[in-house]
């Protein structure tokens, strides 16, 4: 059940452990309030188990709103089906079949290519290959819709082919049928519901998972001074308004995986303010996915070798919880993965 948009208090959890499926569970949690000036304060630091059990006095936690409801659901998020025999985190691998997106572009437009480098991929532990026949980097224009699904639709056939995990990155509801229709499992709307109306109605007539990311206005405009009063709790409001509005749809939340838009309508200072309180939005009860590699957060502070900050950042999002990755450099990602583990 989501609560209300009035509540005026976040939750940020710490102190994890690492399962052995390679799920996040936390023993703590700040309750945390906004100041005037929009930044955060820690109200009181508490233990989670100890409030859902009721092992310590509940009137001292009358003032917050469905607070053990929201406690639980930090640790205890919905996973979907076909996610549920991987371990996490799940990596996602990029092939971007386009001309101009910003790291790749061009470099997989043949199909030849664009198959080596699913199939290198795949070797390498992708666990899911996200396809896009649209770059949706800052300052890029729109594709024919023709011509999108003329470039990935090949690809999305022959990985199907063999039943891999695929997901179709597209805002435009026509590709999202066609891909659909060819079993794709995943829709991966860099719009969050705000570009093509229709997305809706492609969501009620197929039972795919749904990435809904967080972005501000479209590619051309995003980066034009976006401004936020608190970029973590915008974000979280703007998931829970849009999980709202898939309930009222009669959507199955359960189908749906958050992305707070690393880069997409954000300057420098509120990537990282993202990162920062990435946790704050498990409480919503769903998984979540994360995409930094080789973006610019990085590469405006690093001028060169972007693959090691890239790995650090996606395992910071790990330790907060974060499901699934979404990376450009598959192997090196899975290394780092699972040293983190044997280390913790």
């Amino acid at each position: 059940m989501l609560f209300n948009l009035k509540d005026d208090f976040y939750l940020r959890p710490f102190n994890h452990s690492i399962k052995s499926n390679g799920f996040i569970k936390y023993s703590n949690a700040d309750i945390l309030k906004l100041r005037n000036n929009n930044t955060f304060v820690i109200k009181e630091s508490i233990e989670i188990k100890s409030v859902i059990n009721k092992l310590v006095p509940q009137a001292s936690f009358i003032n917050y709103k469905n607070l053990k409801n929201r406690l639980q659901k930090i640790n205890n998020p919905f996973i979907p089906k076909i996610l549920k025999k991987h371990k996490k985190p799940l990596i996602m691998g990029i092939l971007n079949i386009t001309k101009d997106s910003f790291y790749d572009g061009g470099r997989y437009l043949e199909y030849k290519n664009a198959i080596k480098h699913a199939e290198k991929l795949i070797k390498e532990g992708a666990d899911i290959i996200d396809i896009g026949g649209e770059s949706t980097r800052p300052g890029s224009m729109a594709v024919n819709v023709k011509e999108e699904i003329k470039r990935i639709k090949p690809i999305i056939k022959e990985l199907k082919k063999n039943n891999f995990l695929v997901s179709c990155d597209t805002r435009n509801s026509t590709t999202m049928s066609m891909a659909l229709d060819l079993g794709v499992d995943i829709i991966n709307d860099v719009s969050g519901l705000n570009y093509d109306k229709n997305t809706l109605n492609i969501l009620k007539n197929y039972k795919c998972l749904y990435v809904l990311m967080h972005s501000k206005e479209t590619p051309t405009t995003m980066q034009n001074n976006p401004i936020y009063n608190n970029v973590a709790c915008d974000i979280y409001n703007f998931f829970t308004k849009k999980l709202m509005l898939l309930k009222k749809m009669n959507i199955s939340e359960n189908r749906v995986i958050l992305d707070p838009g690393i880069g997409f309508g954000k300057t420098i200072s509120h990537n990282y303010n993202i990162l920062r309180y990435l946790n704050i939005l498990l409480d919503l009860g769903h998984p979540l996915m994360i995409g930094v590699s080789r973006k610019s957060l990085i590469k405006k502070l690093v001028k060169s070798n972007s693959l090691t900050p890239s790995i650090l950042l996606a395992i910071n999002a790990y330790s907060k919880g974060v499901s699934i990755l979404r990376v450009h450099d598959v192997e090196e990602t899975k290394l780092a993965v699972n040293i983190f583990k044997k280390a913790n």
